[in-house]
């Protein structure tokens, strides 16, 4: 079970992560948002054979490749 510290933790570094990569402030955290949505509703939730912080900097990437498409 991921800790609600833990799962702060991993979207402020996911936001860090879209920023490092060019995404501005805003479209990151709106990326991390939708990323947290997304792993809380999905059907392939976090099983732990990865971190979380791994499978969830996934879920970010996809989200914001997500937000760029549309």
């Amino acid at each position: 079970m991921i800790t609600e510290a833990q799962y702060k933790t991993a979207m402020d570094l996911g936001k860090k992560l879209l920023m490092s990569k060019g995404a501005t402030p805003e479209d990151a955290e709106d990326a991390v948002q939708d990323a947290a949505l997304q792993s809380l509703t999905t059907k392939h939730p976090w099983d732990g054979r990865a971190k979380f912080s791994t499978w969830f900097y996934r879920v970010v990437i996809n989200a914001r490749l997500q937000r760029t498409r549309t």
